[in-house]
Formats: structure tokens, sequence, C-alpha cells
């Protein structure tokens, strides 16, 4: 089974190659033994009503009485008397109603915690975008009238996104790699065989909480499972292993969608596809993930610039595919079966590690420098003469070309750009990837920073201030001056909804000048005031002591403090020299301008 994964390339591309893949015959509506047996086995409690729902006391419910009452007796004489009094009574109930209303909700507010997951659900309605249902538009213009008609219109947009691009035009390339599929595969010993306790083991690594694939399948149902049914699974597994091959069932992913935000909604391209995969699937590729993991490692598989899908990597820091198989759900409704013709499986455990082998062998040069983070890509270059370091770049790009010709990988040059750090004026020459010109910009959005070309932050901390003025607004019913939300909850939700917002990345943009950091520090103050209902002659200093909340500053200096205890033993050299006490090259300082670790 090992050997599956000693030429992810070659076969992944013998994969890309096959179009004429007949779907399996499953039935889509069957309903296994397991989850049968876990649905009949659950108890069907019954809905629990919100708490903040209106009760009418006896007096409202009589005052109702009277105003009816009223109502028909003026109806029937018409007297201007009758109507006043019915007026009288109606604005009198208005008030009464409302009143009740904000009594009651005031309640609920105050009655939610962390315990029931009440306050929870109510974030959760305060940060949920509401969004109109929409139809479908098809390709001849008219809509779709139901959920089948959606599903199948998905499953016909997918199947045209799952198929490989163009095969390449050097012959002796795709020669090379077609012999090499084709040749046999070198003998090996046999793989130590899983035992039911890893299987259990493995199984309650899962989270509860997931939803099940096309088999219905949880990990508590799995857990579920007596001796001598994990006896039978594990005969299965270690079949895989000893076979090399997965079972079809297993490799049939059931596709939700989910619409983009900003993108037009009756279109099937702006929604952005969920594989939900079977669960004793995830459990054999977790399974042999860990066997294979340890090679990996070992042989340094993956190139030291790939920062993605790796432990101890982040942002900051910066048969298996064969036969596959997908249908989509909308509703209650599922499509037709439709193979995957190109690329992993999405959600499955080892895709990532299969891209980052897949894409371990990318050109590199001498001249320049690059940084992978999953598929985005970043070729940077350090150089004075702006002419020069364009002519490097191009000819980095030029390799890379030639090599997602070969490899059939096809580059979003929309979503490309090319960006100079300089505080000149000079102008830079054009780069071009695929005869296409990479569009100039003066910033650009990598991994959640905005960087602007004279690194100032400016860009990025006002964006950030803008949507934490958005979701401040959201959340006013919770942490505002007059809801009934104790203290302690309050700064719960800042520090779980508002706070993370503009935490992330303050390593880097920590160092920034005061004039910016300060519109973060005006945001948190003027929150702590709303929260705590302070009045105007209570100092911020006051408020971040007795809330014990740290500044900005005192969280950047912590937060690179904390990053940078991180690097020494760390097993990227790439990351262990950043905790170098120079700049490389030891560059000036300019606009009095703080490095990182002055922090």
């Amino acid at each position: 089974m090992l050997n599956i994964f000693k030429e992810p390339k070659h076969r992944l591309n013998k994969f890309l190659s096959a179009t004429n893949i007949a779907p399996p015959q499953l039935n889509l509506d069957y309903n296994p033994e397991l989850s049968s047996a876990a649905w009949n086995s659950t108890v069907h409690r019954k809905k629990n009503y919100s708490s903040n729902q209106l009760l009418i006391p006896a007096y409202v419910r009589e005052l109702i009485t009277q105003k009816r009452r009223v109502r028909v007796r003026w109806q029937r004489t018409r007297l201007p008397s009758d109507k006043s009094i019915y007026n009288k009574l109606t604005w009198s109930l208005k008030r009464i109603l409302q009143h009740l209303r904000n009594e009651s909700f005031n309640n609920w507010i105050a009655s939610l915690t962390t315990r029931d997951n009440s306050l929870l659900r109510a974030t959760r309605n305060c940060l949920k975008q509401k969004s109109a249902p929409t139809s479908l538009k098809k390709s001849d213009g008219t809509w779709c009238k139901s959920d089948k008609e959606k599903a199948e219109l998905f499953c016909s947009h997918l199947s045209e996104v799952f198929k490989p691009h163009q095969p390449t035009s050097n012959v002796t390339f795709s020669e090379t790699i077609e012999n090499s599929l084709n040749s046999a595969l070198p003998l090996y010993l046999a793989p130590k065989p899983f035992s039911p306790g890893a299987v259990l083991r493995f199984i309650n690594t899962f989270p509860l909480k997931k939803s099940p694939g096309i088999d219905l399948i949880t990990a508590e149902v799995a857990r579920q499972l007596p001796k001598m049914a994990l006896i039978h699974l594990t005969h299965i597994l270690n079949s895989i292993l000893r076979l090399s091959y997965l079972p079809i069932q297993w490799k049939v992913s059931l596709i939700i969608l989910i619409p983009k935000p900003g993108k037009p909604p009756d279109t099937p391209s702006s929604y952005r596809p969920i594989s939900l995969l079977p669960f004793f699937a995830k459990l054999c590729e977790k399974m042999i993930l860990k066997r294979i993991s340890n090679i990996i490692n070992d042989k340094k598989i993956i190139p030291c610039t790939q920062f993605g899908f790796q432990d101890k990597h982040s942002t900051i820091h910066q048969s298996y595919l064969e036969d596959r198989f997908f249908a989509v759900k909308v509703g209650s409704e599922i499509s037709n079966l439709a193979p995957i013709l190109a690329g992993v499986p999405q959600g499955a455990i080892s895709s990532p590690i299969l891209f980052n082998i897949y894409t371990s062998d990318q050109p590199t040069t001498s001249q320049t420098s690059v940084a992978d983070f999953a598929d985005d890509k970043v070729i940077y270059i350090s150089e004075k003469n702006p002419f020069l370091a364009s002519q490097y770049l191009q000819n980095h790009l030029n390799l890379l070309s030639d090599w997602y010709s070969n490899w059939r990988i096809k580059i979003n040059n929309g979503k490309s750009s090319h960006i100079t750090f300089t505080l000149k004026q000079s102008t830079v020459p054009p780069v071009y990837l695929n005869n296409k010109v990479i569009p100039s910009s003066s910033n650009v959005k990598y991994l959640g920073l905005t960087l602007d070309k004279r690194l100032t932050w400016a860009l990025h901390i006002k964006q950030k201030r803008l949507l934490l003025n958005a979701r401040r607004r959201a959340l006013f019913l919770l942490i505002g001056r007059q809801a009934k939300t104790d203290l302690k909850t309050k700064l719960l939700l800042y520090k779980t909804l508002l706070k993370p917002i503009w935490l992330y990345g303050i390593q880097l943009w920590g160092a920034a000048k005061k004039s910016n950091t300060y519109k973060i520090q005006a945001f948190q103050s003027t929150s702590l005031q709303m929260i705590t209902g302070a009045p105007p002659y209570v100092s911020n200093h006051t408020l971040h002591l007795d809330l014990k909340i740290l500044t900005i500053h005192e969280e950047a200096k912590n937060a690179y403090r904390l990053f940078r205890a991180h690097l020494t033993n760390h097993s990227n050299p790439l990351i262990r020299a950043l905790n170098s006490n120079s700049i490389p090259g030891n560059p000036p300082s300019r606009l009095k301008r703080n490095w990182n670790r002055d922090l």
C-alpha cells in the first residue's frame, strides 16, 4: 500500500488521463444497517421553544377581549364615542405589548450563557448573513423550478470543473510518464497489519459533530460499534493494505454548495462545493497517512518553502485517486453520480499531503526566492535595479510556465498580481506568465494580510477597522450599552468575536507607526466603553486596567515574543532563520520605521 504514494505525480496523471469512467451502480437512497440502527436507537426530543417567547399575562388578555368588544360595538353603532374608546384601548394595548416584548427580550438576553449553548445560538443569529432564496439559471436562460433540477445543474457544472486540462505538447515527456505508469510495481515486504485497538483509537480521534457522508455514518455511530464489528472493520482495512484497493463505495463524495459572498446567486459558479466523504474512508486515510508521514519527513520530500498543510507551520511563517465519483445534494434531492476526472478529492485527509508531494519539484532559481502556502505561491526578489529584478523574475516565470504545462496545471491569471515594494517613484518593467502580462498593483492581499507598496500597513489596518465596525454593529443587541447581558458575557463576546479579527498577523503589522495602530486601539477603547457603559470621565487606561485588557502595543509585544520563542528549535531552517537578531543584509531603517524585532 505504501508504494501507492511512491510516485504520486505519475499516478495522478494516470488518473487525469482517464476520460471514460462509467459511474458505479450505487443506490443513493440506500440506508445501511449501521446508520439504520443508529437512527432507530436515537431518542427524538421535543423541540425546546426559545426562552424569549412572549408570555401574555391575564390582565393583558382581558384588555384584548375588551378591545375586541368595543370594536364590534363601534362597527355596529358608528358612534364617535365608541370610536374614541376603541382608539384609546388600541394604543394602550400597543404600549403594554411593546413593554412586555422589551422586558421579555431583556430577560432572554440576561439568561444567555455558555453552559447550554444559548449564547452561541444568539451570536450566530446576529452574525448570520440573511439572504433571500434565489433560483438558478440554466445555460438556455430558463430557471430551475425544483431542488432536483438545481442538483442536476450543479452536477453538470462540477463535472466540467473536475475534468483535466489539455495534455502537454511535449511528446517525450508524456511518453516517459506512460512508460513509468505501465511498468510493474517493485516488490516490497507486506506492511504491518492494523489491530482492532489501533482502529478504535483512531475512531476516537474524530470529532463527533461532523456531518456524515453518503453512508450516513458519523464518528458517534462508529464509537458505538461492538467488538465483533471492529474486528470485521479491521479485516477490511488490512485487506485494503494488502490488495492496494479502496472500495468504490468509499470513493463517493456527497457535495453540498454554499453561496460565495458578493457573487451573483443565480450562477452555479458562484457557489463553493463542500464534499462530505464516507467516515470509514477517512478513517482508512488517516491510519495510512500516519504511517507514511514519517517517511515523507525523513526523506524531506516536501520543500521547506511550503508552509501549508504541515505541522508547526502557519500563515505567519511563510488506487486512491482512480474511480472517484460525486453526487450533489440540494435540499432533500440528490443528483445522479458523476465521475471526478481531475484533482484530489476535496475534504480527504490525505489530499493535502498528496498535493504537497505533487508540487514539490517546482523549478527554482538562485536569484529568486519562493514561499508557498497550499496553492498560493509567491516569488520575490530583493534587487536595487528594477530592470534586473524583472529579468530574474521573468526567467523564473518561464521555468514555471513550462512545468505547469507539462504537469497540466492551470494558473488563475485573474488572481495573480505583480507588486514592487519601494519608496522610489521608478517604473518597473512588466512580467509575463504564459504570454499574458501579470497585472501590476499598488497593494496585494496575501493570506489575510494586505500589503501596500511602502509596507506601512495603513490599508490593512483600515480594512480591518471597517470589518470590526460592521461586526460590532451586528452584535450591538448583545454588547451595547442598553443590553442586559452581564459584563462577563460581553467581554467573552469581544474576546471571541471581535478581538481575533484585528489580532491576526499582529506579529507583523504591530510594528507599524502609532498613527496607524491607533485606529485599532481607538476601536478597542470605544468597545470597552460600550461594553461597560462607563461614563465619559472614566479614562481608557482605567478601563484596560480594571478589565485586565492589554493595549494594542502590549498585545503586539507579547505576540511577537511568543512567536519568536518557538523559532529556535523549529524543524524548518527557513523558520529558524527568522530568529536572527538582525535583518538579512542590514538594510537601513527609513522613515523612522520600527522592525518587528524592535517589539
